[in-house]
């Protein structure tokens, strides 16, 4: 998904320098990408990333057998 904080990415086997350095100079320059990346940043700090994972394991080590992980 396109998050807007950046002017792109190149596919591994399309990497080379001068494109890269393209890209760079673009997210360095633009400060439409600086701004996007501030949202992002401050959209992110307020999700609990940590609890989600632990929700996320406990789910997928529970699955089919009817029980949960005591969490800590």
């Amino acid at each position: 998904m396109a998050m807007g904080a950046g002017p792109g990415f190149l596919p591994l086997g399309t990497l080379h320098a001068g494109r890269l350095a393209e890209l760079i100079r673009t997210a360095v320059d633009q400060p439409r990408y600086a701004q996007r990346s501030r949202l992002l940043a401050a959209e992110l700090a307020q999700e609990d990333g940590g609890g989600r994972t632990v929700e996320a394991v406990d789910r997928l080590l529970n699955s089919g057998r009817g029980e949960a992980v005591a969490s800590t």
